[in-house]
């Protein structure tokens, strides 16, 4: 890391239990087109949790496929997600920007 515009992991990390502790991620209240808010905080704890065992590329691909956005997440989220568990590479940059850079 070039410490110049990156936070560091430890920041990263607070950032996203500070997210879930206030239920940014599991918040009950978000409803996606005809689904009821318990359906999808349920399928969002259960995509939070795999998340945690997917592999860079794979969390990628949710995000671009449109699944990680109809389960409520934003860009920002995922993007703090990947900065928290995954460490510092160019495919950590190339994702990111890919995450960045795609509008839905």
């Amino acid at each position: 890391m070039d410490g110049v515009n990156e936070p560091d992991e430890n920041d990263n990390i607070l950032n996203l239990l500070d997210q879930m502790r206030k239920n940014k991620y599991l918040d009950e209240s978000r409803e996606i087109g005809q689904t009821s808010g318990t359906k999808i905080a349920f399928y969002s704890r259960w995509i939070m949790a795999n998340m945690l065992d997917m592999p860079l590329k794979s969390i990628t691909a949710s995000w671009e496929s449109g699944e990680l956005a109809k389960c409520g997440y934003t860009s920002s989220e995922v993007k703090d997600f990947i900065r928290a568990i995954f460490t510092d590479s160019p495919l950590r940059k190339e994702c990111l920007w890919r995450i960045e850079n795609i509008k839905f």
